[in-house]
């Protein structure tokens, strides 16, 4: 089972020509994928072209509790900015998911609340194999003291095995064109160890081999993670909008 290292990554990355947040004229549509820790909110921006081209086009640490209100401010500059392309067109990030786990439900409800209409979507992994890459969404609706809001928010369930090992094959495919995955040069050597952070190995349940997700201990995997939220927001995208009338 052929696995890609963090290094043959930076290698790879090293070659490209495109500069960090000025997305190549191939890009279409941009989306982010958005991971929630305790001090701090990491973020990557991707953008896609023809047949699922992908291309790392940011990451960003925003750093500060995700109780308060400028960690989200920071986050709305970069989802509410402009990303002027080789051409010097204006795109815009078209669609966003963020993870709703960890200690800041509430404070993340109510960010996706007041942003769904800019194509940010709540999601909640789930770890169980078959899971689709994005499932139907639920309504959460529940506000601090327990009263029903008005206006609920969605969350999305993002089957988190699917994505992971789709994302691991394009990672694997060497040769540049459908599907391929650039990073631009300058990206720092621990993004691809966060990228790598996770293998897959068998496991016995109930009698029977299967494949799951492992992380390596102490190892940190939110540019992972990231990406994935950032393949559930495309796969968003191609839900609301016919896909040939999109390319």
């Amino acid at each position: 089972h052929a696995k890609v290292g963090a290094d043959a990554l930076m290698l790879r990355a090293s070659e490209e020509k495109y500069k960090r947040a000025i997305p190549p004229n191939d890009v279409l549509f941009i989306t982010a994928g958005i991971d929630t820790q305790d001090d701090r909110l990491s973020l990557s921006v991707f953008g896609f072209g023809r047949n699922e081209e992908m291309f790392l086009l940011d990451r960003q640490v925003l750093y500060g509790s995700p109780a308060r209100a400028d960690v989200w401010q920071q986050l709305d500059e970069i989802l509410l900015g402009e990303f002027i392309n080789e051409d010097g067109n204006k795109l815009k990030v078209d669609s966003a998911a963020i993870d709703t786990g960890g200690h800041f439900t509430h404070e993340v409800y109510q960010y996706v609340r007041e942003r769904s209409h800019i194509g940010l979507i709540g999601i909640k992994g789930m770890g169980q194999k078959g899971k689709p890459a994005l499932g139907k969404p639920s309504k959460v609706d529940i506000n601090f003291s327990g009263k029903a809001l008005k206006k609920g928010v969605q969350l999305f369930p993002v089957g988190v095995d699917l994505i992971k090992t789709t994302l691991s094959n394009k990672l694997k495919d060497a040769s540049v064109g459908q599907g391929y995955i650039h990073f631009y040069p300058t990206i720092t050597p621990d993004y691809f160890q966060e990228l790598t952070a996770e293998k897959q190995v068998l496991k016995y349940k109930n009698g029977y081999q299967e494949r799951v997700w492992v992380k390596k201990s102490n190892a940190r995997n939110e540019a992972l993670d990231e990406m994935v939220y950032a393949w559930a927001a495309y796969q968003r995208l191609l839900q609301k909008y016919d896909r040939r009338t999109i390319y």
